[in-house]
């Protein structure tokens, strides 16, 4: 991840390494700046532990608010924070960004209704089964509802697969950027 993403979340407590089991956090706040959603990860190679902490509220998801009339959604955090470091010409347009938490819209629905302002939808889910099978009731449903919606998968499963994969691909050719 890039650093001017994740040290200005440091600083606003809103990721974090945990005490003990040195997991990454990464919280979700309300309008109040209040953490009601949290989001674990663990930072081992070797480990595909994540979990939501008990008491989450996944209307409160991980989210960054942005300053256009688009809403990026991704199953995760770390996605989400993946595609940031990935995409910075999207970035270049301030959109909101949102982890669903999975393939549930619980989160989508309230932060539509927190930024009335959204008119178009990008859903970044994995390039997975289950990516794939929500994309398309997710298309439906907000459609109807007036948004323009698009779908936008990484050549990975994942963004943060993705993300490593660049990454790799850099270091081996010697690539910079």
């Amino acid at each position: 991840l890039k650093a001017e993403i994740v040290i200005p979340l440091l600083k606003q407590g809103r990721i974090y390494e945990s005490t003990g089991t040195h997991n990454l956090v990464m919280t979700g706040v309300d309008e109040d700046g209040n953490v009601r959603y949290v989001m674990q990860r663990s930072t081992l190679n070797s480990s595909s532990l994540k979990f939501e902490s008990e008491g989450s509220n996944k209307r409160y998801s991980f989210s960054l608010k942005g300053q256009s009339d688009i809403l990026c959604a991704f199953e995760s955090p770390i996605d989400l924070l993946s595609y940031m470091s990935i995409q910075d010409s999207a970035m270049k347009e301030h959109p909101h960004m949102l982890s669903l938490g999975g393939v549930t819209d619980i989160a989508l629905g309230a932060y539509i209704e927190r930024a009335p302002g959204i008119r178009r939808i990008v859903f970044g889910l994995d390039n997975d089964k289950a990516g794939h099978d929500a994309y398309e009731p997710f298309f439906v449903k907000y459609s109807m509802k007036g948004f323009k919606v698009y779908k936008r998968f990484p050549g990975q499963k994942d963004w943060n697969l993705e993300l490593l994969s660049i990454i790799s691909h850099k270091a081996i050719t010697g690539a910079r950027g």
